[in-house]
Parts: C-alpha cells; sequence; structure tokens
C-alpha cells in the first residue's frame, strides 16, 4: 500500500493505465482497494474525465482485508445491477452506493493504524461520480453519500 505506489506502479501511471483501458473496454466503475488511495480525490476526478468510467471509489486509509474485501463485495453487488441507461444519472449510481454501505456501521473503527487514532468508516470513504454524458461533470460525492447514509 501506500501513496506513492502499489507493487512497483507509482499511482499517477496506474490512474492513467485505468484511464486507458476505459478507452478501449467497458469499464463502468472503479473500485481501488489500495491503502490511502482515497485520499487522491484530484486524480478520481481527472481519471474519470473524459472517459467511460462513471465512478471512482477508494479508501482513505490502510484498511484490512477482511473488512475492505465485505465492503467490496456489497459495493458490487449493488453496481452490477445498474442498468446501462442507470449510468446517466448521478442520483441512481449514489443511491446504488447508499444501498450497498446500509447494512454497515459507519461509526465501525475500519483502520487502525500504531499510535493514530482509529479512523471510523464514514471517514474512510472517497466516492467520485461522473454520469456518462456530455454535459456530466465528475464530482467528489462522498459528503454527499454520508448524509444520505446519516452518517454525516
Amino acid at each position: 500500500g501506500g501513496l506513492k505506489s502499489k507493487t512497483g506502479m507509482k499511482l499517477p501511471a496506474m490512474f492513467k493505465a485505468v484511464k486507458d483501458a476505459a478507452n478501449y473496454s467497458n469499464i463502468e466503475g472503479v473500485l481501488i482497494g489500495s491503502c490511502s488511495v482515497g485520499n487522491n480525490i484530484d486524480d478520481f476526478i481527472s481519471t474519470t474525465k473524459n472517459s467511460s468510467i462513471a465512478w471512482i471509489f477508494g479508501y482513505t486509509c490502510e484498511i484490512g482485508w477482511m473488512a475492505s474485501t465485505l465492503i467490496d463485495v456489497s459495493i458490487f453487488e449493488h453496481l452490477m445491477m445498474l442498468r446501462k441507461s442507470d449510468l446517466k444519472s448521478r442520483k441512481k449510481i449514489l443511491n446504488a452506493f447508499v444501498k450497498a454501505l446500509r447494512r454497515f456501521n459507519g461509526d465501525y473503527p475500519l483502520c487502525r493504524e500504531k499510535g493514530k487514532k482509529p479512523v471510523l468508516l464514514k471517514d474512510a470513504l472517497t466516492l467520485v461520480i461522473q454520469p456518462r454524458g456530455p454535459k456530466e461533470k465528475a464530482a467528489d460525492e462522498t459528503a454527499n453519500l454520508k448524509k444520505q447514509l446519516g452518517w454525516a
């Protein structure tokens, strides 16, 4: 993990590779489980810009694999139910994330680092949404997600 590289790949190169792949394949969304990558909101926004990627989700801290797996599977369960036409709606994409995360407690201490205060689930998430469409813009929807979940 860490902010600078993941298994030897620098983050800017990883984000570029994701964006390039979206140009020739049907990538609807990206879930990045690498530690602390969710702190890079500007990278999330620039990756979705001018691409077919409708959403990017990540964590802002080092998360254990079991908790990450449970959350990730719930997200995939709900986002895979969206139709292609739903990807044109910021509200429908956001609602899918709300449904996926509703089963979890926002006050759960998700990230624990030695000598630091635990980071709660509600403070450990980042969501950027850019609905598909010519006039749509990528935006950080984390605050809206937390508000709809009652975690704000």
